[in-house]
């Protein structure tokens, strides 16, 4: 490997993190229950894999009075793709394996 190759891939790299910090974010909140906290909560690196292609990050919170009531504070970078991914039938296998219950209620920012 010569001196440019490294240069050229650690551009890559980098023009790689600017574009991807760069994207237009929306921050939304995420709603539901679940079956059993415990057996949802051991999927954590499953939601990471499954909503990485339309989100940048997300908070898990727990609702004070219910523990089977959820909560997800998520920086997402195409909407589409990420209901795309909540409505795919190839999902509702590992949604039933968390204990995830619908409805799934999305609620979105208002311009004030």
């Amino acid at each position: 490997m010569t001196g440019n190759s490294y240069k050229t891939d650690s551009l890559k790299t980098e023009q790689s993190r600017h574009e991807q910090k760069n994207r237009t974010m929306t921050t939304i909140v995420v709603r539901h229950k679940v079956g059993d906290f415990n057996t949802w909560f051991q999927g954590h690196e499953d939601r990471k894999r499954v909503f990485a292609p339309a989100i940048n990050s997300f908070k898990t919170l727990r609702d004070a009075n219910d523990p089977n009531s959820i909560a997800l504070v998520i920086e997402v970078t195409d909407m589409e793709k990420l209901q795309s991914i909540i409505d795919d039938p190839a999902n509702a296998e590992l949604q039933k394996k968390h204990t995830v219950l619908r409805p799934i209620t999305i609620s979105l920012p208002v311009d004030i």
